[in-house]
C-alpha cells in the first residue's frame, strides 16, 4: 500500500473532524449517506445560522468511482 500524497492528506483530516463533531452515534466506518441525514436533522434544528458560516455552501463530490488501474 502506498502512502496518500501530502496534497491529499487533509482529506482524511477533515472526514476525522467530521466524524468527531457528529460524536459517539456514528463509527469511524460511517457512510457520507448517514453523516448527510445527521448533518440535515441538525441543522433543521438550528434558530439561525452560526457566527461566522457563510449564507450558502456548496459542497460536491462523486458517490462512487471505477476501480483503479495499476
Amino acid at each position: 500500500m502506498q502512502a496518500m500524497p501530502e496534497q491529499q492528506r487533509w482529506q482524511a483530516a477533515l472526514w476525522r473532524a467530521v466524524l468527531t463533531d457528529l460524536g459517539d452515534a456514528h463509527t469511524p466506518y460511517a457512510s457520507r449517506a448517514s453523516v448527510h441525514t445527521l448533518f440535515m436533522t441538525r441543522i433543521d434544528e438550528l434558530d439561525r445560522r452560526p457566527a461566522g458560516i457563510p449564507r450558502r455552501i456548496i459542497l460536491f463530490g462523486l458517490s462512487s468511482l471505477p476501480a483503479a488501474i495499476s
